[in-house]
Formats: C-alpha cells, sequence, structure tokens
C-alpha cells in the first residue's frame, strides 16, 4: 500500500477514534452515563484505541518517526480525555457525599436539558473532537516542545497531567469510600432509633419513609451534574461496587431515577428488612424501586409514576394505562435491574 493511502487510512482512523471519543465525552458530561460498562460506544472507543496503540508500535518498529509522533499525540489526547472524565466524575461524587446540597450542585441543577439541546452540545463536541484529531494527524510538526526551562517535549508535560489526574481520582475515591462507609453507618444508627421507622408490616408507614427520602433528594435528571451511577461497574464479573454506589446516593442525597431507586431500596432493606428491587422500565428512560410488604410487590417510584401513592406491582400496568398512556403504549417490558429476569406478566402485561 502507498504512503498516500496509509495516511489516508490512518486519518480515517483517528476521525473514528474522534467522533467515539466526542461521543464518550457527551455521554459522561452531558448524559452522565455509566463510566465503567460496556455500552456500544465505550467497547468501539477502546478497540479504536487499542488499534491506534498496534499502530503506533507498527510504526516505530518500521522507523516511522514522523507517525510515531503524530499517533503518540492522538493518544495522549485521549488519554487526558478519559482522565479528565473520570476526575470529573469522581471529584463531583466526593464533594456531593462531603457537602450535600452544595453550590456547585445547585448551580448544575439549573441546567435541564432538552432532547434538542443534547442533539446540539453532541454535535458541537464531536465535530470538535474530530477536527482536533485531525489537526494532530494533519498539521503536527515532528516535535513541538513547551517554553519552559529546562525545555520539555509537550507530550511529556500532557503525561505527567494524565498522571496527576489517575492519581487524584484514586486518592478522591478512596477518600470518597471512607465518608460515604462512615455517614451511611451513622444515619442508619439514628433512622433505627427514630420514629420514622417505628411502625412494620405497614405499606402506608414505609409510604411515608419515601417520602422523607424524596423530599430531601436533589434530582439531576436530564441535568449535566455528576451521579453517583456513573460510577457503577457493569463489567461482567466485576459488578461488586453497587453497594457502594447505593450509599453514595443516601449520603450524597443526589442523582436521577436509577440513583434514586439503588438508594431508597438499599436504605428499606437495610432499615425495615424487607425484599427490595430496582426494575428497569425497557423502551423507556426509566428505573423504578419497589418493595415486597406482606408478600405483595409495591412499586413505590416517587420521582416520577407513582408519586401519589404507592401501586400494587400487580395493578402497574392498568396504572399506567389510566395515568401515564405514552408510557404505557411505549413499553417494551420489565426487567429486574440485577438479574436481568422478565417481570412484566407480574405487572399486570401480557395477561
Amino acid at each position: 500500500m502507498s504512503h498516500e493511502k496509509l495516511t489516508v487510512a490512518l486519518a480515517v482512523l483517528v476521525g473514528l477514534c474522534g467522533v467515539f471519543g466526542g461521543l464518550f465525552l457527551t455521554g459522561v458530561f452531558v448524559c452522565s452515563r455509566v463510566l465503567f460498562s460496556l455500552s456500544f460506544v465505550n467497547v468501539v472507543y477502546v478497540l479504536l484505541l487499542l488499534f491506534l496503540l498496534t499502530v503506533l508500535v507498527a510504526a516505530r518498529f518500521a522507523k516511522r518517526e514522523k507517525w510515531v509522533v503524530k499517533v503518540k499525540y492522538v493518544l495522549l489526547f485521549n488519554a487526558f480525555t478519559i482522565s479528565v472524565s473520570i476526575f470529573y466524575v469522581v471529584f463531583g461524587n466526593f464533594v456531593n457525599a462531603y457537602y450535600p446540597g452544595n453550590l456547585l450542585l445547585k448551580i448544575c441543577s439549573l441546567f435541564l436539558l432538552g432532547d434538542e439541546a443534547i442533539l446540539m452540545i453532541t454535535s458541537i463536541i464531536v465535530i470538535a473532537n474530530v477536527l482536533l484529531h485531525l489537526a494532530i494527524v494533519c498539521f503536527l510538526p515532528r516535535s513541538i516542545t513547551l517554553k519552559v526551562q529546562p525545555r520539555l517535549p509537550s507530550y511529556c508535560f500532557i503525561a505527567w497531567i494524565v498522571i496527576v489526574l489517575t492519581v487524584l481520582s484514586a486518592i478522591f475515591s478512596v477518600a470518597t469510600d471512607f465518608i460515604v462507609r462512615s455517614r451511611y453507618s451513622h444515619m442508619v444508627r439514628l433512622l433505627e432509633n427514630s420514629s420514622l421507622i417505628c411502625c412494620r408490616d405497614s405499606i402506608d408507614c414505609l409510604w411515608s419513609f419515601v417520602k422523607r427520602f424524596s423530599a430531601n433528594f436533589t434530582l439531576t435528571y436530564r441535568k449535566p451534574c455528576p451521579k453517583p451511577r456513573q460510577l457503577l461497574i457493569i463489567l461482567p464479573p466485576l459488578i461488586g461496587n453497587r453497594d457502594f454506589v447505593a450509599k453514595l446516593v443516601v449520603v450524597s442525597r443526589t442523582g436521577a431515577c436509577l440513583d434514586f431507586a439503588l438508594g431508597a431500596t438499599k436504605l428499606i432493606e437495610d432499615l425495615y428488612g424487607y425484599r427490595v428491587r430496582v426494575v428497569h422500565l425497557i423502551g423507556q428512560d426509566h428505573v423504578i424501586p419497589e418493595v415486597e410488604v406482606n408478600g405483595t410487590w409495591y412499586v413505590i417510584d416517587i420521582t416520577y409514576t407513582t408519586k401519589n401513592y404507592p401501586v400494587k406491582a400487580s395493578e402497574y400496568a392498568d396504572h399506567l394505562r389510566r395515568n401515564y398512556p405514552s408510557i404505557y403504549s411505549n413499553l417494551e417490558g420489565l426487567v429486574d435491574f440485577d438479574t436481568g429476569q422478565d417481570l412484566s406478566k407480574e405487572h399486570g402485561f401480557y395477561s
């Protein structure tokens, strides 16, 4: 293959890396998607970076120094964006855990993004990221040095930033874990001795507790704020941090529907000893918490579909048909978030 064709092939590869890198950034900063999951964007993005790493090794063996420099900068730039994304999520959740309802969260909660705004922001980020990638390939000189003493190659400077951000992310992760575990245990002990859970075996009593928990919860659905769910590890079989994320939700008192469901069910399970589950509405961007009281499962989705009263799971389909017809007509099924079990029939569908 000629040199020109190889250059075009590299430009296409780098351009694709820019596209999926931009989608990754949008997912983290705008849509608050889970960082560590096997989503389509994450998988393709990682595969493209691994392929670029292979190209780097091949170019070094072929002694194509110009290509080595360009690919090295592309990889470093992506390592920088990934490390910034992880630091943003980790540090944001650390601040929310240490100081719930902080000023940064309040400012962030002011921005409610609709579909058009998300599409526009996504387009801008993706296009800008692609242009930056192509600029590195097409216009980057063989070497760049920073005007500091001693003169330092810029890729070394970027590499040091990546290392510092990675170390800080690790430090704040450990600090967040310590804060969450200590404060959650303290909160549970206080609640166990309060009048909020004095009554048992009553859905009305439990509903009062859920309303109290919801009243102190800051919903950030469609708002570009760091959310506890972004720290979930959904990489089978590495799913051991779900318990930590649920406790983080309780301590930080913020998030979207999945965060609320994880936190509410965790607190109910630890305080009341009830069986609980988190249910995903397939075809809808929504997750609901459920609890079993006296042998009956109830939907306690106080943030959206059951705002005024709990609904028996067996009557949920009829409840949606009467009160939320658009959700009912577009719903493709209900599955257990943790096990993947189909719960549609149990909720009155397909009967």
